[in-house]
């Protein structure tokens, strides 16, 4: 089975051995090295303090992080990645559309497109703390109806990418008439622009998947859930007339991989030795996988998690396990 793999830089929350904005760098170097499809960003642009929105992806619904947190940019970070790479995709996982003009961010990504010769992927959210949009400004009907703000703001982004004259568009939540967006996007070989995949789950992000999406990025699901969500995306697109195979199914989930087995009582998914991991991948691929996205780390006893840890998993998963996949 073919299966494609990607690499999280860790912009946020990445190393706790106060790397720098080069430590991505360095990982992103790495993962086009050993021969990994795609590096990705993550998105925070400011932490609060006291957060009582539920975090989606664990099951007591706390945001992994303090507030001191470093979050570097992940526009700025996907820019320098282009730089200095030559070959991997990159991407964001996910950027929250609502909290950015999309002028700002098409304009951001057309440049970084540019630089990198036409491999960035848009991964695109809608969000869900409430109190980041608050310490942004942003009102509560921007938060309460983001899904809508989110659907608009791709489309007028695909319109300053793609109409070849002065663009415009008129929405309910952004407008703009006749004006130049240029230096647009690199056209790929299929005559598109920056490919934007559609972060999230349920029946919402389905439908923005197959409206909008040029692929679907799931986070943190099971094997059993991540047959639902591919179930719920075909269906979607069939819906809309659309074919289901014109998306690429992403999972976005921790790998932890280990030189020896672990106990199958007490093991998480895409925890243990490589046979382990590598039976959960097919496990994955048989539901619809065709694009994990995960931060190596080999299990420790001390769990640090540094730029040499993580750079030494890298290689040991391009040893024992890309090789049965590609």
């Amino acid at each position: 089975m073919i299966m494609r793999f990607g690499v999280g830089v860790g912009n946020m929350n990445g190393f706790n051995d106060e790397s720098g904005p080069n430590a991505c760098i360095d990982v992103a170097q790495a993962a086009e090295d050993l021969g990994f499809d795609s590096v990705w960003t993550n998105d925070h642009i400011v932490v609060p303090t006291q957060i009582e929105s539920r975090y989606p992806y664990n099951d007591l619904g706390e945001f992994p992080a303090p507030s001191t947190i470093q979050c570097f940019d992940p526009l700025v970070v996907m820019c320098a990645l282009a730089e200095a790479t030559q070959s991997v995709e990159i991407g964001c996982s996910v950027l929250v559309i609502p909290y950015r003009h999309p002028a700002v961010v098409a304009k951001m990504l057309a440049a970084a497109d540019q630089i990198s010769g036409g491999r960035i992927v848009l991964g695109a959210g809608v969000g869900w703390m409430r109190e980041e949009f608050e310490a942004l400004g942003l009102t509560e009907v921007h938060y309460r109806r983001r899904g809508a703000v989110t659907n608009e703001y791709l489309r007028a982004m695909r319109e300053m990418w793609t109409n070849p004259g002065p663009s415009s568009f008129h929405g309910q939540f952004v407008e703009f008439h006749n004006v130049g967006a240029y230096p647009k996007p690199v056209r790929r070989e299929d005559g598109g622009t920056i490919p934007i995949v559609i972060g999230g789950n349920g029946i919402n992000s389905w439908r923005r998947a197959s409206r909008y999406g040029d692929g679907y990025h799931a986070a943190f699901q099971t094997v059993e859930h991540m047959a639902v969500e591919v179930e719920g995306v075909r269906n979607a697109c069939e819906r809309d007339r659309r074919d289901p195979d014109e998306l690429e199914i992403q999972l976005l989930q921790n790998l932890r991989p280990s030189t020896t087995a672990l106990d199958e009582e007490d093991r998480a998914l895409l925890h243990g030795s490589p046979d382990q991991i590598a039976s959960d991948l097919l496990a994955f691929g048989r539901v619809g996988v065709e694009h994990l996205i995960a931060t190596p780390m080999m299990i420790s006893p001390e769990g640090d998690t540094t730029v040499e840890r993580v750079l030494n998993s890298m290689q040991f998963v391009s040893d024992e396990i890309l090789p049965a996949f590609a």
